[in-house]
C-alpha cells in the first residue's frame, strides 16, 4: 500500500480526492434527507453528535405510548437507544444523559441516519485499522 495514502486521507483539500469526496457526500446528504424525520429534534441532534449508537430490544414491548424520538402517540416501543461519544482511540465514554425509547420505525431509520452521518469518520477509522496505524483524528 502507498505510504502516503493515510496522509492523503487526512488532507481534506487534496484535489485528487476532492471530486469523488464531494460526489459521495452529496449522495449521503440526499439519503439522510430521505431517511431523517423533521419531528426528531433532540433525537436527530444526538444521532449527529454522538459517534456510537447502541440499541437493545425492549422486552416485552411497551404498547400504545408516545415514541420519544418522533413524539407520536400510540406507538409500540420496541427499542431502547443509548448514545455514547468516543475519543480518538475509540474508547467509549460514559453514556450521555439522553436515552430514547422508540418504536421500530424510528429505531431502524435512526440507525441508518446515524450510519450515513458518521460515514466519513467510520471510513477513515477503517482505513487506519487496515494499515495497522493509530486512528486518525
Amino acid at each position: 500500500m502507498d505510504t502516503d495514502f493515510l496522509s492523503l486521507l487526512q488532507d481534506e483539500q487534496d484535489p485528487y480526492f476532492e471530486e469523488a469526496k464531494d460526489a459521495i457526500e452529496k449522495v449521503i446528504e440526499s439519503k439522510k434527507n430521505l431517511v431523517g424525520s423533521t419531528t426528531w429534534n433532540k433525537f436527530k441532534k444526538m444521532l449527529e453528535s454522538c459517534s456510537i449508537l447502541e440499541s437493545e430490544a425492549i422486552k416485552p414491548m411497551i404498547k400504545a405510548v408516545k415514541c420519544q424520538a418522533c413524539r407520536r402517540k400510540q406507538r409500540n416501543l420496541t427499542q431502547h437507544i443509548m448514545f455514547f461519544s468516543a475519543d480518538c482511540n475509540g474508547v467509549k465514554e460514559l453514556p450521555l444523559k439522553m436515552e430514547f425509547s422508540v418504536g421500530c420505525f424510528c429505531a431502524e431509520r435512526g440507525s441508518l441516519y446515524h450510519d450515513l452521518h458518521h460515514h466519513n469518520s467510520q471510513l477513515k477509522q477503517s482505513c487506519a485499522e487496515k494499515v495497522a496505524l493509530p486512528a486518525m483524528k
